[in-house]
């Protein structure tokens, strides 16, 4: 498809006559790129959909697991309190 996933779903929902739901805990970029502010007022964060592992294409996979926990680690420390 030619449209984002979530943009998908909503056409899916829809015609099948499933309401969504709106959650502000989930955030379509890496934490760093929301003012703090607007984080703290929102619901908890659920989820952030990007991971701030930018890395050659030559890197592996264990690799990217890797830098993808290591993102994680410190956006828990960080952001979900």
């Amino acid at each position: 498809p030619d449209a984002p996933d979530d943009m998908s779903l909503g056409t899916w929902f829809r015609n099948l006559g499933i309401e969504a739901t709106h959650e502000e805990g989930f955030h379509q970029s890496e934490p760093q790129n929301y003012h703090k502010e607007l984080l703290a007022a929102s619901d908890p964060p659920v989820s952030f959909h990007r991971f701030n592992a930018r890395l050659p294409g030559s890197a592996s996979a264990e690799e990217f697991h890797q830098a993808r926990r290591q993102s994680w680690s410190s956006w828990r420390k960080n952001y979900f309190k």
